[in-house]
């Protein structure tokens, strides 16, 4: 009776060693699953702000290539009118010497 009473002390003892072992176990693994959704928290702020950035970027480009586009467009306008202007310029001259030159033909008939 004693080897028996002793026997199950001891499978008592194995068994609340076992219990600690275990809620020990399940605290280290509470544990790590509360560092598992920090990370994964602090995971998707970095995303976001890393999205956020790139949002930032694409617009700032997307704002230098319309500001690029305008000024080739207004570079180009003041070309076209500086060539405009130009064309103008010769077709008076054109006009003038070709009327010089039908005023002196008419006085050379006469």
């Amino acid at each position: 009776n004693d080897v028996l009473h002793g026997q199950l002390l001891k499978l008592e003892q194995e068994r609340n060693n076992l219990a600690v072992q275990l809620h020990e176990s399940h605290k280290e693994l509470q544990a790590e699953k509360d560092n598992l959704a920090q990370s994964m928290a602090a995971a998707d702020h970095e995303l976001e702000e890393m999205t956020q950035q790139m949002k930032d970027l694409l617009a700032d480009h997307d704002k230098a290539l319309a500001a690029q586009a305008a000024s080739h467009a207004a570079e180009a306008r003041k070309r076209e009118d500086e060539t405009s202007k130009r064309l103008e310029e010769e077709v008076g001259r054109a006009a003038s010497e070709l009327k010089q030159m039908q005023e002196g033909h008419a006085l050379l008939e006469s």
